[in-house]
């Protein structure tokens, strides 16, 4: 379900600015990759990847916000997620998530990317992963978007 309010905003996102802004710093695409990589099991399918792309790139995102507010998205962002998707292994996987956030905040907190989407393939047996995120948001703007988009959820369920 957040994964469709995340495209639904990023649609908003992209309309409103027209582009996708250009920033002067690394790839967010390569970074989120390097992320995601060493999370995904030898026998990975599709539904995997995509839920372990969607859960990094929220880690960037909670890492971007202010700490008081990070506890909320996690209960919103990643753990339904993990819960649904890798019960098994939620332990281990929610310890490698909180550091991935450490790391935004910590080599990438100069960053003020938020990441709004993304799509993926594999060619030559190798993640190929587009980012697609904008600057233009601060993190308050971000996180009111976000709730805007499951208040409207709420009001047509």
């Amino acid at each position: 379900m957040i994964n469709r309010f995340k495209r639904i905003f990023s649609r908003l996102a992209f309309l409103s600015s027209g582009q996708k802004p250009s920033f002067d710093g690394p790839g967010l695409s390569r970074i989120i990759a390097d992320w995601v990589e060493p999370l995904l099991s030898k026998h990975r399918d599709n539904a995997e990847i995509e839920n372990i792309i969607d859960l990094t790139s929220n880690c960037w995102n909670i890492g971007a916000c202010p700490r008081d507010k990070q506890a909320e998205l996690w209960s919103l962002l990643i753990q339904p997620i993990v819960e649904e998707h890798f019960y098994e292994h939620r332990h281990d996987l929610r310890d490698k998530l909180r550091k991935l956030i450490k790391v935004r905040e910590k080599l990438y907190a100069h960053d003020p990317r938020f990441i709004l989407d993304f799509r993926f393939k594999f060619r030559h047996s190798q993640l190929r992963l587009d980012i697609f995120s904008t600057r233009d948001l601060s993190p308050s703007q971000f996180m009111a978007g976000l709730d805007a988009l499951i208040h409207q959820s709420e009001l047509n369920a």
